[in-house]
């Protein structure tokens, strides 16, 4: 239930101008599954956010999820070209 957790305590309160995201964490332990995707999608569409499967253990959509909040974010700056977006690792 972790999901809904999140989406009781973190992002109802959070202030307008937050980027925000759902992340199912450990999306490669499918036997283990509380919460299914489509259940997340949904949570997601109904508040307007984001949301991937992520996996640290696997490598999945790690670095997806920080691409696309970094954008989102640098997006808003004001003062900057939305179209230019650098990521040196």
């Amino acid at each position: 239930m972790e999901l809904l957790l999140i989406h009781t305590v973190g992002f109802q309160h959070a202030n307008e101008d937050v980027e925000k995201m759902i992340l199912g964490n450990k999306c490669d332990m499918e036997d283990k599954r509380v919460i299914n995707k489509e259940k997340g999608e949904s949570i997601a569409l109904e508040h307007g956010i984001r949301f991937l499967e992520t996996s640290a253990k696997a490598n999945i959509n790690i670095e997806q999820a920080f691409l696309e909040l970094a954008e989102a974010i640098l997006n808003k700056t004001p003062g900057r070209d939305p179209q230019v977006f650098y990521v040196t690792f």
